[in-house]
């Protein structure tokens, strides 16, 4: 984890861990446990399909709302206090799926047997619930061999051009 722990999410952040100059641009993002407390500018990433926000400092979720195309996210070892209602498509359905566990929370009697032998919860996430899907790394992987093909690329085309203007400058000055 980073020294700071009240890291917001700033558009130099996003293309930093992202390698991407435009924040559009951005797919995939892996910001676990960097002691992020607020996404700042994360929804300005329309073409965020993953996202790993895992054990940072985030209590509010809004600021995803834009991402419409979002698939994977990882919000585990957070402290969501707020959804909001603010969210739309998929995240409206998540709002709406935590305010009826509340309803019900809060309708059911606590057993009062219960309460004379503390019992120890079975998980409801399995061990490897937290950690990321090998898809994930290997997208990222993918993206970054794309874009290294792509500047070998251009970086032999560039050569061979700047090769054959000295070789015409050569014979043009001779």
């Amino acid at each position: 984890m980073t020294d700071a722990s009240d890291l917001k999410v700033s558009k130099q952040l996003l293309k930093t861990r992202s390698g991407e100059f435009d924040l559009a641009s951005i797919h995939s993002l892996f910001l676990r446990d960097v002691g992020v407390c607020d996404l700042g500018c994360l929804g300005e990433c329309v073409s965020m399909e993953r996202l790993d926000l895992s054990h940072n400092h985030l209590t509010v979720l809004h600021k995803l709302a834009g991402l419409t195309t979002l698939h994977t996210l990882n919000l585990a070892a957070n402290t969501i206090t707020n959804l909001g209602e603010r969210l739309q498509g998929k995240g409206s359905e998540l709002y709406q799926l935590c305010r009826e566990i509340d309803t019900q929370l809060q309708q059911e009697p606590v057993a009062s047997a219960s309460l004379s032998a503390p019992q120890h919860p079975a998980p409801w996430l399995q061990p490897k619930d937290w950690q990321m899907a090998d898809d994930f790394q290997n997208s990222m992987l993918c993206d970054a061999e794309e874009q290294l093909t792509d500047l070998l690329a251009s970086c032999k085309r560039l050569s061979e051009e700047s090769e054959e203007k000295l070789h015409y400058s050569m014979l043009g000055s001779s």
